[in-house]
């Protein structure tokens, strides 16, 4: 599975207004992913990280996520715009879920 493959699952949305989708994050999600990551440390106090504690490079995540693409078996699942070049205009992404498989 390549970065940024894999299949769409759109949400219909209510009143013909389109609803996010689930796809695989790629590296080009990197900075818009940060963010959210970044926004969630700050609203709670539930997460495994502070808000000072994340490393707060955008090259790094996109580098972690290029790895996690090549791998074959882990992927981070984002919710929001189809496309990454989008997420800056259209409200950024609304959620994510990170999926590690096991090394060999």
């Amino acid at each position: 599975m390549g970065a940024g493959a894999g299949k769409d699952v759109t949400d219909p949305g209510t009143a013909g207004v389109p609803g996010p989708r689930l796809r695989v994050a790629g590296p080009g999600d990197a900075a818009a992913l940060l963010r959210l990551k970044q926004r969630l440390d700050q609203e709670t106090s539930f997460m495994l990280l502070e808000a000072s504690e994340r490393d707060a490079s955008v090259p790094s995540l996109a580098q972690e996520l290029e790895g996690m693409a090549r791998s074959g078996n882990s992927a981070v699942i984002v919710a929001g715009p189809a496309a990454p070049k989008t997420c800056g205009q259209r409200g950024g992404l609304l959620g994510y879920g990170p999926a590690g498989g096991r090394t060999r």
